[in-house]
């Protein structure tokens, strides 16, 4: 990191990344500079570190590498992708200096998953947008352990708790969630979710992160977790599920499943040697 090169730092519901915009792909942070800059006591601190390409105008696809905080490459995450949407959104409004309502708020993220399509609507607080991803269809696959597989274009495992049960703690996530990752090569992210016994659309819902840990909130968790209550006839066609960090909303429209909430802005950092 020897050139002086800004990121800014955003956060969904909780999980958050820094993310840096480059013109090439080869601008962007190495593994092992984006571990360092994630770690919370020697670094910035984050969830992940993001590198997104873009092109000229607010219609070129845009380019997405996903670090997680220990280093290792992701292949998407769902909070991940409507941060960066929302990072491209405020660079074209600066860029062309536009107004927030009449910018083109469809992008589209070409991610190590595939390409997803996000919906960024801006609020009234000028931190903040709503922002939606099409997460595709996902796939239901075998129990594992105490949990059922998802393939979300990354992989999950989740956990289904009776009604009325109480959600493990952050240390009882931690020493689970790191036995979990010795069932599956490479690891896996672990959901655990519990209906709510005032509304039977909406779960609580707790993670622990393949190469991160516990973490505020999980985009694709949430989408896995509602795939799998689907599948057992818990809910329709829509849930919210309540993250440590704030609520997602999943839907679906046939097979195809879109996960919204906010991403919101926190601050630019300016990251380079002295």
């Amino acid at each position: 990191m020897s050139t002086l090169f800004r990121t800014s730092k955003r956060h969904g519901a909780g999980n958050d990344f820094l993310v840096q915009l480059v013109e090439n792909s080869n601008d962007g942070v190495l593994a092992t500079e984006a571990k360092l800059l994630c770690d919370r006591h020697f670094g910035v601190g984050a969830d992940g570190f993001i590198v997104g390409e873009v092109g000229e105008q607010p219609t070129d696809q845009v380019k997405m590498t996903l670090f997680n905080s220990d280093g290792s490459r992701a292949e998407m995450s769902g909070n991940g992708i409507r941060t960066l949407a929302h990072a491209v959104f405020d660079h074209f409004i600066a860029a062309h200096q536009l107004n927030r309502s009449v910018l083109n708020s469809r992008f589209e993220i070409d991610t190590d998953a595939g390409i997803k399509v996000v919906e960024v609507v801006p609020t009234l607080d000028p931190l903040e947008v709503q922002a939606t991803v099409g997460m595709g269809s996902g796939r239901v696959l075998a129990e594992l352990g105490p949990g059922i597989q998802v393939d979300m274009g990354n992989p999950h495992l989740v956990v289904v708790l009776p009604d009325g049960s109480q959600l493990p703690g952050p240390g009882e996530v931690l020493n689970a969630g790191e036995e979990f990752q010795k069932l599956r090569l490479g690891g896996i992210n672990v959901e655990w979710i519990v209906r709510s016994q005032v509304d039977p659309t909406e779960f609580d819902l707790v993670v622990f992160e393949r190469g991160v840990g516990p973490t505020l909130a999980c985009g694709t968790g949430s989408v896995a977790s509602f795939l799998v209550a689907r599948s057992m006839g818990m809910v329709g066609d829509t849930a919210l599920f309540r993250n440590p960090g704030g609520v997602l909303k999943v839907s679906c429209s046939g097979d195809l499943l879109s996960l919204s909430g906010p991403s919101r802005f926190i601050c630019f950092v300016d990251l380079g040697n002295q």
